[in-house]
């Protein structure tokens, strides 16, 4: 394997040792002997995350996987912190000029989809100490114009972000108190459809499932 068919092969599967392994392990294989360093890895990521950052468009009905993939290639890096911070920045930005439906599934992946919500965005931000004022300010743009929506999903997205987010606007008092107790609805279909690149792979493993 040549230092460009490594890049080729981790790029197919955004970089996720768990998918690498499944689909190809004999290639995987191989790869692990080059002993690639990590800086390089996430040099790689970086690229990545600058191609699904260009993808997103408000005409793409796609934008969503791609805020979901520039997830899955930037959480992982270890280098260039800055970078990370600011892409995943840029790409919630670009989502708010995307559609309803676009926007309501990157606010469900910005709250997370796991009980906890530790796969979110949000809780991500906290982990790495990055500025959570940042987050909210280019958030909100997510559903502001939409405060009188009849999409109930929508409504529920909202009424979480509001929740695990700092300095929330509205009646967020109350949302937050149910969240604490346990008493919030939000129970979204969990439901892969983070199968719209050029490779195939089933749940599970260091990716995110989506409602569509």
């Amino acid at each position: 394997m040549t230092p460009e068919q490594a890049e080729e092969f981790f790029k197919r599967y955004n970089g996720s040792s768990f998918h690498m392994s499944r689909e190809d392990p004999q290639q995987f294989s191989v790869f692990n002997t080059l002993d690639i360093p990590d800086v390089q890895k996430d040099l790689w990521r970086l690229e990545m995350a600058r191609d699904y950052i260009d993808k997103i468009t408000p005409d793409d009905s796609k934008s969503w996987s791609y805020f979901s993939s520039l997830t899955d290639v930037l959480f992982p890096i270890s280098a260039f912190k800055d970078k990370q911070e600011s892409m995943l920045l840029e790409g919630i930005g670009k989502q708010s000029r995307c559609d309803e439906r676009t926007r309501m599934i990157t606010l469900e992946t910005i709250c997370g989809r796991t009980s906890d919500h530790h796969d979110g965005v949000i809780a991500y931000f906290r982990k790495q100490h990055y500025d959570l004022r940042k987050l909210k300010e280019v958030s909100d743009k997510l559903f502001e114009s939409d405060t009188k929506t009849e999409n109930a999903r929508f409504e529920k997205a909202a009424r979480l972000y509001r929740s695990l987010i700092p300095g929330a606007q509205g009646k967020a008092d109350d949302v937050v108190r149910a969240y604490l107790s346990g008493t919030l609805e939000y129970d979204p279909d969990e439901t892969c459809h983070h199968h719209d690149h050029d490779h195939e792979h089933g749940c599970g493993g260091d990716h995110h499932c989506h409602t569509a």
